[in-house]
């Protein structure tokens, strides 16, 4: 039957909302409320660094092209402007739309695999080894840690 895969968008959380809401308004330079497509494109950036550090398999984030090419789609006013709403439902189906299927299979055993897996392989190869056993498990730990 296989492992069954979960459909799950973070850029429908809560908490990607939040993400949103901080980026735009560290972004919005003039405070008009707006984001340009200047603005748009670091602010895009930023939220790309924010998340890919929670997610795996984000993709890179949106060329300055493809968000001049996108920005009317979200842009109600017609000034190629976003407010921060409109700003969030852009990031949102972006990030949506590119990183859609989680495996969390694959989350799971990588993360059991790091955590579980490797540190007891390690120091049972500490153990056994005669050059390794002298080293001290407070140090084996530390080398090992940096190594992963």
């Amino acid at each position: 039957m296989g492992f069954p895969f979960f459909s799950w968008s973070f850029a429908r959380t809560h908490a990607f909302k939040l993400i949103c809401t901080a980026v735009f308004s560290r972004m919005d330079g003039d405070k008009d409320g707006k984001l340009d497509s200047h603005e748009l494109y670091y602010a895009m950036q930023d939220v790309h660094s924010k998340i890919r550090r929670r997610i795996p398999g984000v993709p890179a984030p949106p060329s300055r092209h493809e968000i001049s090419k996108s920005i009317a789609a979200f842009d109600k006013e017609g000034d190629k402007t976003l407010t921060a709403p409109q700003f969030t439902e852009f990031a949102s189906s972006f990030f949506h739309n590119n990183v859609r299927v989680v495996n969390l299979v694959k989350v799971v055993a990588a993360a059991a695999v790091k955590f579980f897996v490797l540190p007891e392989a390690t120091n049972q190869l500490r153990l056994t080894n005669p050059v390794l056993k002298r080293i001290p498990k407070g140090v084996w730990g530390t080398v090992v840690a940096h190594n992963t």
